[in-house]
């Protein structure tokens, strides 16, 4: 008897994963077509990078799970939007003058790690210098700059695409609820992509 409830309990467990997994439709095409064929492309591919608005994120990875209001040192007024499911993997974005601006993944484990010394990143833009100590990515940037913000990630994939341009994939977080994928195209940080639910990895 105690089998068979405990199958119960983990068939309706995996039913509601599943379920809340299953996303809704996040545009159609007669919502994204005022936009520019690369963010078209980002958003059919579930890829957001920075300078993209917060309706283009919407579409490009749904509603996000939580939204603060803040005032940056500058005054200027900031929007930090929260995505995570079921508690894995949060990731930051943040949103200043209506477009996105920087990338964090909430990740308290990567803490503990030296992810850069001083000496490494002096050579680095004072704005890159700054992202990377904040945690954050922003398009643009090297691997080596990303590895600096967050740290290594837990595999690599190239390949090349049909334009000819090198593409390498970052995963960072993969488990079995969540998956980020930090997207390089010829060297520079193009965007990110990220599944949620069972299956992601």
């Amino acid at each position: 008897m105690k089998v068979f409830q405990f199958i119960v309990i983990i068939s309706i467990f995996l039913f509601y994963v599943i379920s809340c997994s299953s996303s809704a439709v996040r545009y159609t095409s007669e919502e994204i077509k005022q936009f520019p064929p690369e963010v078209q492309q980002r958003i059919i591919r579930g890829e957001i990078s920075t300078g993209m608005t917060p309706q283009q994120v919407r579409y490009a990875w749904s509603a996000p799970r939580g939204v603060q209001s803040l005032q940056g040192k500058d005054k200027k007024y900031i929007e930090q939007w929260t995505y995570s499911y079921l508690g894995a993997c949060p990731i930051e974005l943040t949103f200043q003058d209506g477009k996105l601006q920087s990338i964090i993944l909430s990740d308290s484990g990567r803490t503990s790690e030296i992810r850069y010394t001083q000496e490494e990143i002096k050579g680095y833009p004072e704005n890159i210098q700054n992202h990377i100590k904040n945690g954050q990515l922003i398009t643009g940037m090297t691997p080596h700059q990303v590895r600096n913000s967050w740290g290594g990630p837990e595999g690599v994939s190239s390949s090349k695409q049909s334009d000819g341009k090198s593409r390498e994939e970052w995963v960072y977080a993969s488990t079995a609820l969540c998956k980020v994928n930090v997207i390089f195209i010829d060297g520079k940080l193009a965007g990110l992509i990220r599944a949620e639910g069972i299956g992601s990895q």
